[in-house]
């Protein structure tokens, strides 16, 4: 059965006054994928995903049919373990093949165009961990071996960094990492109960003082006007022209998902994925 005709509304909960639907784009029976990591959207809402289980690269349309995958580019697309994937200027799709200590760049068909190896000092590769990528086409990037945000320009040169000695500023090790043109390059500490945000340059870094009680955020996605926090029960937005509310996601997801589970990436301000990477579920949330 087509998967576009077989979509599952399966909650429809009142929250501040609003109305959030969820539905079941890919159930964990009828899921392509096997302990995937991350999830980005690219142009016409095209779904980069992480497919960390199968060792490749996926892009899914919005009905959640696959319509590439990386192991078709060759050799050179072959990956392992890959843990992120960002989406950039012109398409260039990144993705943060940790299991081979590299950075691989596709196309937005996601066929091979290179690989970078992070290595800014000239010593050892390092191996990145997460990944987010913006429209001037800088790529940022999380080493986890010294703990530091490097900045790339378009032509993979090293612009700026941040911990590592840079600036002073220590990087802990962090479970989600994003960009925002509104609120600049966002992170969460992996065992920390704090989001941190700098501007593009990595000039300046400081704690958010976000208007949410999350005492454990664990999940982040930002757009252009806006950015989601989640934790266990509770997803949240916020706006640069003010808005501010949240999800009950344990009344939302009525037992199909766990909060815990689910990475978010949001496609405009009221709709947005999220992706169980315990059982290869995706839901569409539609949030007016």
């Amino acid at each position: 059965m087509n998967v576009a005709m077989s979509l599952l509304l399966i909650a429809v909960t009142a929250i501040a006054g609003e109305r959030a639907v969820l539905e079941v784009v890919l159930t964990s029976e009828n899921t392509p994928l096997r302990g995937p990591r991350a999830i980005q959207a690219g142009l016409l809402e095209t779904l980069y995903i992480a497919d960390t289980g199968h060792h490749r690269l996926v892009a899914l349309d919005s009905t959640g049919r696959v319509t590439h995958e990386s192991s078709q580019g060759g050799s050179s697309g072959e990956l392992r373990w890959p843990e992120d994937v960002a989406v950039g200027a012109a398409g260039r799709v990144f993705v943060a093949d940790a299991g081979n200590r590299r950075i691989v760049e596709f196309t937005r068909l996601l066929e091979w165009k290179g690989e970078l190896s992070v290595s800014p000092d000239g010593d050892e590769v390092l191996e990145p961990r997460k990944l987010s990528a913006n429209s001037a086409g800088d790529l940022f990037v999380y080493e986890s071996d010294n703990g530091q945000i490097i900045r790339y320009d378009q032509f993979f040169a090293v612009a700026s960094r941040l911990g590592a000695g840079a600036g002073d500023q220590e990087i802990p090790s962090i479970a989600a990492l994003d960009y925002s043109s509104a609120f600049g390059v966002m992170w969460i500490e992996q065992n920390g109960s704090r989001v941190f945000q700098s501007d593009r340059f990595l000039t300046r870094v400081a704690a958010l003082r976000p208007p949410f009680p999350a005492q454990h955020p664990l999940q982040l996605s930002a757009l252009d006007s806006c950015f989601y926090v989640s934790d266990s029960n509770t997803l949240w937005r916020m706006c640069s022209d003010g808005i501010q509310d949240s999800l009950d996601l344990n009344n939302l997801l009525r037992g199909a998902a766990l909060g815990d589970d689910l990475i978010f990436e949001a496609v405009s301000p009221t709709r947005l994925y999220a992706l169980d990477r315990r059982t290869g579920a995706l839901y569409r949330i539609i949030w007016p």
